[in-house]
């Protein structure tokens, strides 16, 4: 899988060019293991789940397509997420990395 900052530059860049306003994404609760305060859940108001029924993720599962985009964890064969050790890790690493994203997309824009 791709490393966590080309993830979250591909979930940005597919945010922005759908239209999701980033504003309401409070970076000091963000939590991208958390289905509320993680990234899509604070900029659709919706759980994360909930959010991801309305994406077209094509002919990708949804989960890929999400590891894809920077908005899951690569949780290992089969997804089980609990018994794959460096998950928490990874969503530790997606939280920074969208943090510092949404930081600089916010300074860019006038």
């Amino acid at each position: 899988m791709y490393d966590v900052q080309t993830r979250v530059k591909r979930g940005l860049a597919w945010l922005l060019a759908n239209g999701y306003d980033l504003d309401p994404v409070d970076l000091s609760t963000l939590d991208m293991s958390h289905s509320e305060r993680c990234v899509l859940g604070q900029a659709t108001g919706q759980f994360f789940s909930e959010a991801m029924a309305d994406v077209d993720t094509g002919e990708e599962s949804e989960r890929y397509w999400a590891v894809r985009h920077g908005l899951m964890a690569d949780e290992g064969p089969g997804g089980e997420r609990y018994d794959y050790p460096d998950t928490s890790r990874e969503y530790e690493a997606l939280t920074v990395a969208w943090t510092r994203a949404i930081q600089a997309h916010r300074s860019a824009v006038p």
